[in-house]
């Protein structure tokens, strides 16, 4: 898919999930973390400048830790960190009531706040290759804490 395409997805599963209704868009939920995986393990290589490779890496982790977060899937710390990754990768905001850096915040405190603070702080620094790292890293956290 498009780059624009992938974020509708990623911004149509973080709506859904803010209302508890992941029911509705199973599909496309179910798609979220192979495709992430998929972008952060084969990254393009010198991308065009219009192509908004971090933003979307942290729009679909955002969506992966909406989806946990809404049932309760994964240990609240992954998704606290997976939220404060996000943040740092500043995943596009034009829907503003739904990819609100505040209500993402929100979130991620509610979910683990200590966890969510610590990793602002360790994330802050990273350059584009270890905040790849850091979300492959997130990613097989999550699988590994699945209930």
């Amino acid at each position: 898919l498009a780059p624009w395409a992938l974020e509708m997805h990623a911004t149509c599963v973080i709506a859904h999930a803010r209302h508890g209704r992941l029911d509705l868009v199973a599909g496309v939920a179910a798609e979220v973390s192979p495709t992430l995986a998929g972008m952060l393990d084969t990254p393009v290589d010198r991308p065009p400048t219009y192509f908004v490779v971090y933003p979307l890496w942290g729009a679909f982790l955002l969506a992966q830790a909406m989806i946990d977060v809404s049932g309760r899937t994964v240990d609240g710390r992954v998704s606290a960190r997976m939220i404060a990754l996000a943040l740092r990768l500043h995943f596009a905001q034009q829907f503003p009531s739904t990819m609100s850096g505040d209500r993402a915040r929100e979130t991620a405190r509610h979910a683990d706040g200590p966890a969510y603070d610590e990793a602002v702080s360790s994330y802050a620094g990273l350059d584009p290759e270890a905040q790849r790292r850091a979300a492959q890293e997130l990613l097989h956290q999550r699988d590994g804490s699945r209930s």
